[in-house]
């Protein structure tokens, strides 16, 4: 992630360093070696696949033709 100054990348940090422990909780609560290497297929699938997911999700959502509220109610950003 890049940051146009060192404030801003400063003033995102409580934001930042909240997503990062719930990662890393989530990783430390694997329990076996099976879920792991799900979770390193799974990263590289969506490493390959992000692009394309960014570019064609909104298209699928059809946003131009339902109402504005469409994104709200069927997309979950976590």
């Amino acid at each position: 992630m890049s940051y146009c100054s060192r404030e801003c990348k400063k003033a995102a940090w409580k934001a930042h360093k909240k997503g990062c422990a719930t990662t890393a909780n989530m990783v430390a609560n694997f329990q076996t070696e099976e879920e792991v290497d799900l979770n390193d297929a799974f990263c590289a699938w969506l490493n390959i696949w992000k692009l394309s997911l960014l570019q064609f999700a909104p298209m699928a959502l059809d946003l131009a033709n339902h109402p504005r509220d469409r994104f709200s109610t069927h997309v979950y950003v976590g």
